[in-house]
């Protein structure tokens, strides 16, 4: 974590699976760029269901809908 930014952490006892996570992410098309250690993209192939969210929605945290802060 760098100062003076969140950094965002994943509780796997929320019963929300990791790559259940991972896989949303990845659909939606999140933003992850600003953090140095987000895990890298799924290896399989996943459906680029990114007009469900405004790209505003999709920048910055994805993490409050995943169990991520």
């Amino acid at each position: 974590m760098r100062a003076g930014q969140e950094s965002w952490e994943f509780r796997g006892s929320l019963g929300f699976p990791t790559h259940a996570a991972l896989y949303v992410r990845d659909a939606l098309g999140l933003d992850t760029s600003a953090d140095d250690v987000a895990p890298p993209a799924l290896a399989t192939e996943v459906p680029d269901r990114s007009d469900r969210l405004a790209r505003v929605d999709r920048s910055g945290a994805p993490g409050s809908a995943c169990g991520m802060r």
